[in-house]
């Protein structure tokens, strides 16, 4: 069917296949909220055929109140266009009806996995200004009417931007291409440069979760610990265990990399810019122009050796939905970074150099907290002799010290005249840039100590988030937020 031939001014439901999602959505929010309890009943020792039995009725009733669940909500939920809003319909027990005119969503999200596949269909969703939750989500749509019903909400949003964007003659063009696309030897590059400390606290957190469900089936988690643990164990087993537990860290996140973005591309697009990855769940993410509110880049030691960043895209947002509005693009080059900020907000990347320095005292104040505190623990662990820990809390001196220096040392500022630059960091480096039109609110933050010293530290509030200015001079900061406010005041430019 050609996409001419949709028609969604009149009511329309998802694919029948929906169902099926419906039906197995249904029954897996049930399972994980029982499955605790159904594993003491099935592993208790006495009565095992009779807790069998309860078990096998409990999981068909289960599934009946889930299937006619499923068929109810299929023919209660649909859709449709109506003077520029989409209409949703929806619930059982619970009607609910939602209009959302175009204007207000932020992002079309369109999901489809190795199963959506086979049925031609996608999952769709869209987030909304304000909201703190998805409030359209669609399981399983034709594929070709998703992409239909996406290209007529983003040609409102384009027309309705067109006159103020074609206002400047320097806008470049806009025509479809290719910024970037990730190859296996680039994912691979990716995947070794994530932060693996993090996949192991998911690993450490899980056994976590096993150590404390397994003490409900009976099992004494204790007893099997002093078993593999005990005074007789070697240093070579706890350095072949600190081994493997870094080799599963370290593929954890090699594979949730290729998962998540394999076969990347970032495709710049009339409006905005459109994101697809994923290996099993393909995934598109839209991002519009007029909603980016922020452009933030960041890397570590081993990006910087292979010469790629994380960029982010910081779209409009509530608190909640913060994380959540930011089209995340790992293996950015620098040059790449440079061409997506100057195709968005028509400007370059000012050097670093041109920026300013914060103040010393941002390092030298809680360094000299930080060594009132330790300084008597160093006396007492040399006095008696403790020298591991003596030796551990020097490490942890050291690590903050250094932290902190680099941070004051990379934090600079840079106020052109229509942008904020910001850079920062510490063993990576972390960089924003936002126009100052686009700015919702600001405040100076004074300490008694920076009242003292008459510094203060200024932040600015968008609609995706906050960024701050720290320990920099009072005048200064009143200076930086009149001209903010100025620009924000007599700007012709719509903020979204």
């Amino acid at each position: 069917m050609k996409k001419n031939d949709f028609d969604l001014t009149i009511p329309n439901r998802e694919s029948p296949v929906a169902i099926f999602f419906i039906l197995f959505k249904t029954i897996y929010n049930i399972v994980t909220r029982i499955w605790p309890a159904l594993l003491v009943i099935f592993f208790r020792d006495n009565k095992e055929s009779e807790k069998s039995e309860m078990l096998l009725w409990a999981i068909i009733v289960v599934g009946v109140i889930a299937m006619i669940f499923s068929f109810i909500n299929y023919f209660k939920t649909y859709y449709f266009i109506q003077d520029n809003e989409l209409y949703l319909h929806k619930g059982v027990l619970q009607k609910t009806r939602i209009n959302i005119p175009f204007e207000r969503i932020q992002t079309i999200q369109i999901e489809q996995s190795i199963f959506q596949v086979l049925f031609n269909v996608v999952k769709i969703s869209m987030d909304t200004a304000g909201s703190d939750k998805k409030e359209i989500d669609f399981s399983a749509i034709d594929k070709d009417k998703a992409e239909y019903l996406r290209s007529v909400i983003l040609q409102f949003k384009e027309n309705k931007n067109s006159m103020e964007e074609t206002e400047s003659a320097n806008i470049p063009d806009k025509s479809e291409k290719f910024v970037l696309q990730l190859g296996v030897g680039d994912l691979l590059k990716v995947g070794v440069t994530r932060n693996h400390l993090k996949s192991g606290g998911v690993i450490l957190l899980f056994l976590f979760w096993v150590y404390e469900n397994v003490k409900d089936l009976g099992v004494d988690a204790d007893e099997y610990y002093e078993e593999v643990f005990t005074d007789n164990t070697g240093l070579s087993f706890y350095l072949i265990l600190g081994i493997l537990f870094l080799l599963i860290s370290f593929f954890i996140s090699l594979f949730t990399t290729v998962f998540n973005y394999f076969n990347l591309s970032l495709v710049r697009v009339s409006s905005g810019f459109k994101m697809t990855a994923g290996l099993f769940n393909k995934k598109e993410t839209s991002s519009l122009d007029h909603k980016i509110q922020m452009i933030s880049w960041s890397d570590n030691r081993l990006k910087r050796s292979l010469g790629f960043f994380d960029m982010y895209l910081h779209q409009a947002a509530s608190h909640v939905m913060e994380k959540k509005q930011k089209m995340f693009v790992p293996g950015m080059t620098k040059e790449k970074i440079e061409d997506v900020v100057k195709s968005i907000f028509l400007v370059d990347i000012p050097d670093k150099k041109e920026g300013k320095a914060i103040s010393k005292y941002y390092f030298l104040r809680p360094a000299i907290i930080i060594t009132m505190l330790f300084v008597p623990v160093f006396i007492t662990t040399i006095w008696y002799e403790i020298w591991n820990f003596t030796l551990f809390c020097s490490f942890l001196y050291v690590l903050f010290l250094t932290f902190r220096f680099l941070q004051y040392k990379k934090k600079y500022f840079c106020l052109t005249e229509n942008y904020i630059t910001i850079w920062g960091g510490a063993f990576g480096v972390k960089n924003f840039i936002f126009p100052q039109y686009k700015i919702q609110g600001v405040t100076i933050h004074q300490s008694p100590y920076q009242r003292k010293k008459g510094l203060s530290t200024i932040e600015f509030y968008l609609a995706s988030g906050s960024v701050e200015i720290p320990y920099i001079p009072v005048d200064v900061a009143n200076e930086i937020v009149d001209i903010c406010l100025y620009k924000v005041e007599t700007s012709s430019v719509k903020w979204m």
